[in-house]
């Protein structure tokens, strides 16, 4: 079976927008000022690593949905994927 890629932001960002139960996961970003992204960038076109930077569609996304959160710095860590699922549960990576 062939690994689908994740695209952990616009999930989160989905998840927060679509239901109230998550309204105050997007307050806490914003209150702590920071986004913090893990995805796993091994798979191109959707992530992977360029030039020591994260791109690919996701980062496309990330560029559209950032300019919604004035004053939010987004931190995209580049992590295998069982680290960053284990890490989405507990909202810390």
């Amino acid at each position: 079976m062939q690994r689908i890629p994740t695209i952990t932001a616009s999930l989160l960002l989905g998840v927060s927008f679509a239901t109230t139960a998550h309204s105050d996961l997007l307050e806490d970003i914003r209150s702590e000022g920071t986004f913090t992204v893990g995805t796993e960038a091994r798979f191109a076109p959707f992530e992977y690593i360029e030039e020591g930077e994260i791109v690919g569609y996701s980062a496309d996304i990330m560029e559209h949905i950032m300019p919604e959160l004035e004053g939010v710095e987004l931190i995209r860590m580049d992590l295998p994927l069982a680290r960053h699922s284990a890490g989405a549960g507990a909202r810390a990576l």
